[in-house]
């Protein structure tokens, strides 16, 4: 189509009239409405975008948390599915996302659920295609030992921050495999927003330090060992660090290191201001701090975690709440047990319910009683201590 029609007539009669010479007026041109669509906008012309050619330009965004339901439903009535899936859940976890990608990821399951020999989509089967989606196709990776226990362990110390501090998201999916969109990442641990967010308050930024040093707590908690693989996450931590303090006024302080520095230069902030090296220092230790003292209140969940990842390799959003909830369910038994055993045994020096008390050496099994939970590591690589 061009972008001016041209001089000549488009109906039949007046085209009659004018070969015989009935009609001799000019030719009016058509009101022709143009429209183009692109993802590439930078890739366009300048001379397309000038005054009289695209005059408008629509950026279309994103359904909203509203409207994204509806496409949700649109896109998945269209394949054999399961009747009780859920819309809300679905759409919950699809924040973002543009209707291409829905329909791509619904697309996607069907394929799944095809080489699974059915031909009906499952609510699982939308949750892998979105993970490849975001992730790429998973690659096995044939990992010693010591490593599976040292990347679960890892991973389950930001899955469990996530889970308890980041209200606003949900730890969607933890695997030990290494994915064809993720260079470089042997295992890794993600999460979704559960809504659109737009804004973050101080406890959300300071939060987002907590997930990133977690992998730091986790390792020298229940492994007793610092290892290579926290590179990226003490960068994005440093970063958010700095950003709280000399970016977003946070921390008491108004001034920003962004009057000073030049984001085309790429001039190091730490070097603009030399003392907000030191204070982002001093927090970071601070959130190391509070999220070990987390890991030590949840510790049955940290271990729950990395344990299941030992043994299934990828966990999804429903397995790894069940598994906090179980772990923190058991947490509480055996605190409240602790609390009652003087009670139990009042009197005569001994166990009046016929069983081993929670801290012995026997737990019923000829097993030895876990270990206790406090400042030292909680599975000491050296010594070969395994959690129970």
């Amino acid at each position: 189509m061009e972008m001016d029609p041209p001089n000549i007539e488009t109906g039949w009669f007046k085209k009659v009239l004018r070969l015989v010479g009935l009609y001799h007026g000019r030719v009016q041109k058509q009101p022709v409405l143009t429209v183009g669509a692109t993802n590439v906008p930078e890739a366009l012309d300048a001379a397309l975008l000038r005054p009289g050619r695209f005059d408008r330009k629509i950026n279309v965004a994103p359904p909203t948390d509203k409207y994204r339901p509806e496409v949700v439903e649109y896109y998945l009535s269209k394949v054999k599915h399961e009747a009780h899936i859920s819309i809300a859940a679905l759409s919950q976890r699809m924040v973002e996302y543009t209707p291409v990608a829905i329909k791509h990821v619904v697309n996607e399951a069907t394929i799944i659920a095809h080489f699974a020999g059915r031909d009906t989509v499952t609510y699982k089967d939308l949750i892998e295609a979105q993970d490849v989606h975001e992730f790429g196709l998973r690659q096995l990776s044939e990992l010693t030992p010591i490593e599976r226990r040292r990347l679960a362990y890892h991973e389950a110390g930001h899955t469990v921050a996530c889970y308890y501090l980041m209200d606003r998201n949900f730890p969607a999916f933890v695997t030990l495999h290494k994915h064809g969109d993720l260079e470089g990442a042997a295992a890794f641990a993600a999460w979704r927003p559960k809504e659109t967010i737009v804004t973050q308050n101080k406890q959300d930024v300071l939060a987002r330090i907590q997930v990133a040093v977690a992998s730091r707590a986790a390792e020298e908690l229940f492994l007793d060992v610092n290892l290579s693989g926290v590179t990226g996450d003490f960068a994005s931590a440093t970063q958010l660090a700095a950003a709280y303090i000399g970016a977003y006024g946070m921390d008491g302080t108004i001034s920003s290191y962004l009057a000073f520095v030049n984001p085309v230069s790429g001039m190091n902030p730490f070097v603009v201001l030399p003392k907000l090296a030191e204070r982002v220092e001093d927090l970071l230790q601070a959130q190391l701090k509070a999220v070990k003292q987390l890991f030590r209140d949840h510790s049955e969940a940290v271990i729950a975690i990395a344990e299941a990842l030992i043994e299934r390799e990828e966990l999804v959003a429903d397995e790894i709440k069940q598994l906090i909830d179980d772990a923190d369910a058991r947490q509480v038994a055996k605190k409240v047990i602790s609390e009652f055993e003087p009670l139990l045994g009042a009197g005569n020096g001994s166990y009046s319910n016929g069983h081993a008390a929670v801290g012995t050496q026997s737990n019923g099994a000829g097993l030895p009683a876990p270990r206790a939970v406090d400042g030292s590591s909680l599975n000491n690589e050296v010594s070969g201590t395994q959690p129970n």
